[in-house]
């Protein structure tokens, strides 16, 4: 019998990545900003059903097609991913641009990672080389600070075992900029984290982020300084 052939490899190309900040500024934590990625299909054949993300840290971002809707999704190899269908060159489905939503961090720089057909997110076709298929950029964000002023455990000296003990901790917003949602925390013996409570004896509200990771939040206001309980 003849030996089948494989297709010979083409290539992806992660063509650019732009934040969606004007040019010349500095990003502002917690805004939202639209993100334009472009990948382009330099080979003679089509490549459907391409693992496509663009990266925010741990945070894999909604992608949009040129018509604003979401691209669909799909598991590759245990992860579950977008995917997008990229036609042979020379074609309009060739090039493609997606978009998707994004808020910076509260960090002297920041910026995301755009990327197709890499292991990280699933590899489903071969290519002569990976090394174009990926593209990142990064911005200034205006610098902020949130510190962490002190912390009384509610007891001095050597506490009972057992003991019940009413401490506090305060926290201050050195910016004239107004938080929400920031993550809040007191960490007993390096694991255990306790329940933290408001001035008015609230329990702070809980929030799940994209790491997994479940913690308590407050808001900030310009300038404020909070003080919340802990037992």
């Amino acid at each position: 019998m003849p030996t089948a052939l494989l297709p010979e490899p083409g290539n992806l190309k992660a063509v650019f990545i732009d934040l969606g900040v004007p040019q010349g500024q500095k990003a502002e934590p917690g805004a939202e900003y639209t993100a334009t990625l472009v990948v382009e299909n330099i080979s003679d054949r089509a490549y459907p059903g391409t693992p496509v993300a663009v990266l925010h840290g741990e945070y894999q971002a909604t992608l949009y097609d040129e018509s604003g809707r979401v691209l669909p999704k799909k598991t590759i190899g245990g992860k579950e991913g977008q995917v997008a269908d990229f036609d042979k060159k020379g074609t309009p489905g060739a090039k493609r641009t997606f978009k998707c939503k994004w808020h910076p961090f509260a960090q002297a720089k920041d910026g995301l990672t755009g990327m197709v057909n890499r292991d990280e997110i699933g590899k489903v076709h071969l290519e002569t080389t990976y090394d174009d298929n990926v593209v990142s950029a990064q911005v200034n964000v205006n610098a902020v600070n949130l510190k962490a002023v002190s912390i009384d455990p509610g007891v001095s000296g050597e506490a009972d075992p057992g003991g019940e003990y009413t401490g506090h901790v305060t926290f201050a917003n050195e910016s004239d900029y107004t938080f929400t949602g920031v993550p809040v925390g007191v960490i007993q013996n390096n694991q255990q984290l306790l329940t933290l409570y408001d001035e008015q004896g609230n329990e702070l509200p809980w929030q799940e982020f994209p790491s997994g990771k479940h913690c308590q939040v407050a808001d900030f206001s310009p300038y404020q300084i909070r003080t919340f309980i802990f037992k």
